[in-house]
């Protein structure tokens, strides 16, 4: 319905309908599992156990075990039941076409194959229409952007023209800045977000804990800076941005990080897959990949092996090299990986099948990133033209307030508008546009919503010393505008 309204041709994965990397890794996960020879019923709970890697389907799949198990259903009606209470279509579509596989007695194998290389194809083509209406989305919101100041700029001088004064000033802001702020929820809610680290993990936490830090901490320095010098706003809109700019930098480097181990991954997984195949020791083989160059994963992995060589359990000291690394996607692959190991599944095939998923997906992110590092950049230059007309604005009506008070002689009514109102305007309207503009240019980029304080911060700085180096500027002319033409009058 949003879709029609608006007139775009935009994907269903941007509101939530489509494939994603859950998605896919579930139906790898199931065909390594059934690979191995494990039983539907057991890989269907083996999956549904891993609750923070599957968080939708987990629930779903759940409830298909409690049928089979506790119920008496056959597989088939469970499926059925299931599929009906599925709220997202891909998985609804996914339990039809395998209740009836598995009710037709077809090769469960070969239709697990089948679905991962279609859906691997389905998430590729998606993300490229995904990239497409996405360019179409900040494309509309940059429009709207460049055009919302210059709105502003001739609400104000209208209000002054038109005797409105400061109530059909400040009204009119807030209407504008609150159409500006629904567009934006509009596309940050449609844009797919595509999480790096792992939910409730310490790196999860990390970041949490940085962007609370950030937003405590700069409203604590912008209250003390405004209370010891309160003259201009410069100071407190500094000591606001800093905190946000500095742990806002912290959360970017943590997910760069991330991205590293993603990178490195699939060379790790596939080598393991295929030295598994030939000599199936896993501390062996883990010896036998550390003779080469890992990079980044050159320490988790030794680790790894040690805590095997000390006799920790297989799964356990797997489990805990994969909390530490953090990633999502390597929580994925290693979870399949380590269980096809446990299976006596064909590991090389499922090294290679994860490796091929996850340079896929990578690619793919990597596209994103080139598109939201050039939207970014419209973005900021855009904010700070937004920031340089506000200025303008201010200082235009302190013109038209001082003309106004060499003479009682006026041709049509006009209202002034007050220094404060003008001032608490441009602030609102900074601080808005800073928010707004930062929400608007983290959900471009793959990764948590959270890292946005920084660019919030840096918008919210550089947007304040523009309007403050404008502002000063036009307001000398003015002064010697208003000199020259305090002289000319009659006394």
């Amino acid at each position: 319905m949003l879709r029609q309204r608006l007139g775009l041709n935009i994907p269903s994965r941007i509101f939530g309908e489509g494939v994603d990397t859950e998605d896919l890794f579930l139906l790898i996960h199931l065909y390594a599992l059934t690979s191995s020879g494990v039983e539907r019923k057991e890989a269907i709970d083996l999956v549904s156990m891993d609750e923070r890697i599957y968080r939708r389907a987990s629930k779903i799949l759940r409830f298909v075990g409690t049928l089979v198990k506790k119920w008496g259903y056959d597989t088939v009606s469970a499926l059925v039941m299931a599929s009906r209470r599925a709220r997202r279509m891909f998985t609804k579509n996914f339990l039809e076409r395998l209740s009836q596989i598995v009710g037709s007695g077809a090769d469960l194998v070969s239709f697990l194959r089948s679905e991962v290389e279609g859906t691997l194809a389905l998430y590729k083509s998606q993300a490229d229409k995904t990239f497409e209406a996405a360019r179409i989305l900040f494309s509309l919101f940059s429009t709207f952007m460049s055009t919302s100041v210059f709105i502003l700029a001739n609400l104000i001088i209208m209000a002054m023209l038109l005797g409105g004064g400061d109530y059909l000033a400040i009204i009119s802001s807030i209407g504008l800045l609150i159409s500006l702020t629904a567009l934006a929820m509009v596309v940050i809610v449609m844009m797919p977000r595509e999480p790096m680290a792992v939910s409730g993990t310490k790196i999860d936490k990390t970041i949490t804990r940085y962007m609370v830090l950030s937003i405590l901490l700069g409203l604590s320095l912008f209250i003390f800076a405004y209370y010891i010098y309160p003259y201009t706003m410069i100071f407190p809109m500094i000591m606001l941005s800093l905190p946000m700019i500095i742990f806002g930098r912290l959360i970017l480097r943590i997910e760069s990080r991330l991205m590293k181990y993603d990178d490195a991954f699939p060379i790790f997984i596939r080598s393991l897959g295929y030295i598994l195949s030939v000599v199936p020791d896993m501390r062996q083989g883990l010896a036998t990949i550390l003779r080469g160059s890992l990079g980044i994963l050159h320490s988790s992995i030794s680790t790894l092996r040690r805590r095997l060589m000390m006799g920790v359990q297989l799964e356990r000291a797997w489990n805990i090299m994969l909390d530490e690394i953090g990633s999502r996607l390597c929580l994925f692959s290693g979870r399949v990986m380590i269980q096809t190991f446990v299976y006596q599944g064909d590991v090389r095939g499922i090294g290679k099948m994860l490796g091929d998923a996850m340079e896929a997906i990578n690619d793919l992110r990597k596209k994103r990133i080139q598109m939201a590092r050039a939207f970014e950049s419209t973005l900021i230059m855009l904010h700070l033209l937004a920031s340089a007309i506000l200025g303008l604005v201010s200082s235009l009506v302190t013109l038209f307030s001082q003309i106004l008070g060499l003479t009682e002689q006026r041709i049509i009514v006009i209202s002034p508008i007050s220094s404060d109102t003008i001032f608490s305007i441009n602030m609102v309207t900074i601080i808005t546009l800073a928010i707004v503009d930062g929400l608007v240019a983290r959900a471009s980029y793959p990764g948590s919503i959270k890292g946005a304080v920084y660019q919030i911060g840096v918008m919210l700085a550089l947007g304040w010393i523009v309007f403050t180096i404008t502002t000063n500027m036009l307001i000398t002319i003015i002064e010697d505008l208003f000199r020259g033409l305090n002289t000319s009058l009659p006394s």
